[in-house]
Formats: C-alpha cells, sequence, structure tokens
C-alpha cells in the first residue's frame, strides 16, 4: 500500500506525507475503513455487498460518520468487506476503527511526492 497526501501550506510551500506498508505478501488490514480518495490503483479490488453511487450523507456502513469529514451530497461508495491488491491511492483522509500496518513507513518531506 501507498498512500500519499500532499498539502500546501502558505509561505513554506508543499509538504507530502506519504506512508508505505505491506509488500512481499504481507497484508495491511483495516476494519471500519472510511477513505476520502481522489485516485486508487491497483492490481485487483473485490467488494463484498458493494454500494455504487450512494451519496455521501446516505452511507451506512462503517463506523465513520462521513458527514463529519465532507459534502453530504458527495459520491461515495461502500461495501461489507474490501480486499485491494497492492493499492496506491491519493488521499484526503483516512479513519479506520483498526488500521493494521505491516512493514509501515510513513515520512513527510518538502515538495510533492506522490505515489503514483
Amino acid at each position: 500500500m501507498c498512500q500519499s497526501v500532499p498539502v500546501d501550506i502558505p509561505v513554506l510551500g508543499t509538504y507530502t506525507m506519504t506512508l508505505k506498508a505491506g509488500g512481499s505478501g504481507t497484508p495491511v488490514k483495516a476494519k471500519d475503513l472510511y477513505i476520502d480518495m481522489t485516485d486508487l490503483q491497483a492490481k485487483k479490488g473485490t467488494f463484498t455487498n458493494v454500494d455504487i453511487g450512494v451519496a455521501t450523507g446516505s452511507m451506512t456502513k462503517g463506523q465513520v460518520n462521513p458527514k463529519d469529514h465532507v459534502d453530504p451530497d458527495g459520491y461515495a461508495q461502500q461495501a461489507d468487506k474490501v480486499e485491494i491488491i497492492d493499492a496506491r491511492q491519493k488521499v484526503w483522509a483516512t479513519s479506520a476503527g483498526t488500521f493494521e500496518l505491516a512493514g509501515l513507513h510513513m515520512n513527510i518531506a518538502a515538495g510533492r511526492h506522490d505515489c503514483f
């Protein structure tokens, strides 16, 4: 998994927080995961009991209340279970009830350093 969050800071410029985990057959696991993303790429994605095109304010799955994070009229997808192989994503926010990150490496660096 690779997740990058670029942030423009007035006067200082752009900084990117990058989180990498998993790899070499070691999975990253999450429960009650909520991701506010602009881009997701993966080798494979399996979604169980998926709802696509849900208004963000009408989401019913997971513990996170998206009304606290985003436009309630925005576009959303929710599922009971998700398996994503080799995820690379650009996100604004990630929340989870539990997030197990084997092989975790997180850093912040000046400039824009997207995962892909």
